[in-house]
């Protein structure tokens, strides 16, 4: 269970029985109040052992992986309440996040994402991916290719981010957004589940249509489930 975190109106989450984490997934402006609000609406959710998955904005809105941000969104969050608090090193197509090349094209910038692991949350997400994107009448690479993972690997063992179980989200159902993501099927998540590697807790979000089938499958199969609007709309 989760919801999208926003700066305004947010209300708690109901207390489950479940003591595994959830995925609590949101967007966050950095204004002092915004991160205020922030915090405040993340203690309750400790309740359900849910996981604060971060995703913080510039004053202007854009995207930005800004690690003095991070740390002031999770120190906030951390005088609340004791919840997990994941980092994004993806976290958005606008912003500090976007190089202009001589090509006409936009690259995600990846020394921006790297700051991502610097702000002291228990997790920060590792996206391998590389892909090509349309936003905002912006043509979007996102190039993550073996050197680059080993860099965000390294940084990631250097903040202490590789002690089992390994947390593995996996999101289906994106393929008419972004290029080379993966349609959801049955057959499509039971491989990816059965190729994880040792010591892994794998959780499954899904867009649009897919959300429902994907995580009834994974909580099935004994998997963990990331939901709320950012995932969904």
């Amino acid at each position: 269970m989760a919801a999208t975190i926003r700066p305004d109106s947010l209300r708690p989450l109901r207390p489950a029985a479940s003591a595994e984490p959830r995925a609590l997934t949101g967007v966050q402006r950095p204004s002092p109040g915004a991160h205020t609000s922030a915090a405040k609406t993340a203690s309750p959710c400790q309740l359900v052992r849910a996981i604060a998955a971060l995703h913080p904005r510039r004053p202007d809105d854009g995207a930005t992986c800004n690690d003095a941000i991070y740390r002031d969104i999770n120190q906030r969050i951390r005088a609340e309440c004791d919840i997990i608090i994941n980092n994004s090193t993806g976290d958005g197509s606008n912003g500090d996040m976007l190089i202009e090349r001589g090509d006409g094209l936009y690259e995600s910038d990846f020394e921006e994402r790297l700051k991502g692991c610097e702000a002291g949350a228990e997790m920060a997400t590792f996206d391998g991916m590389t892909f090509c994107d349309v936003h905002g009448g912006k043509e979007i690479v996102v190039v993550t290719p073996p050197s680059r993972c080993e860099t965000l690997v390294k940084r990631m063992l250097e903040k202490g981010y590789d002690k089992p179980p390994y947390y593995i989200n996996m999101v289906l159902g994106a393929d008419k957004g972004f290029q080379g993501a993966m349609p959801y099927s049955h057959d499509i998540l039971a491989a990816m589940i059965t190729a994880l590697p040792p010591q892994s807790i794998f959780c499954v979000s899904a867009i649009g249509p897919a959300q429902l089938p994907a995580t009834t499958q994974a909580m099935l199969l004994g998997g963990q489930v990331r939901v709320g609007l950012e995932d969904n709309l």
